[in-house]
């Protein structure tokens, strides 16, 4: 009984890392620009695909409104999203 669970706990870990190695990090850019009302179901809708291995580069043009904060109160709302804003 202790082989067979060895063995399947083995082939869980290898279906694991395969699952890992097909799913590739993906970087979405969102340029910004007074966007303060839009951004954040941006942000949702990329949240709700599920995919776990990705990173979200926001890249701001110099917003008058109110877009770099709802972006960092975002990032602190949802600490698991890799978000890297540069302005």
């Amino acid at each position: 009984m202790e082989i067979a669970r060895g063995i399947i706990m083995e082939m869980a870990h290898k279906m694991v890392a395969k699952k890992m190695s097909l799913c590739p990090k993906i970087s979405i850019v969102i340029p910004m620009y007074n966007v303060e009302k839009y951004i954040g179901d941006c942000l949702d809708s990329i949240a709700r695909q599920g995919y776990e291995s990705l990173e979200v580069i926001c890249v701001d043009d110099g917003s008058k409104d109110g877009s770099l904060t709802v972006i960092e109160e975002w990032k602190n709302l949802h600490p698991t999203m890799e978000i890297t804003l540069f302005s």
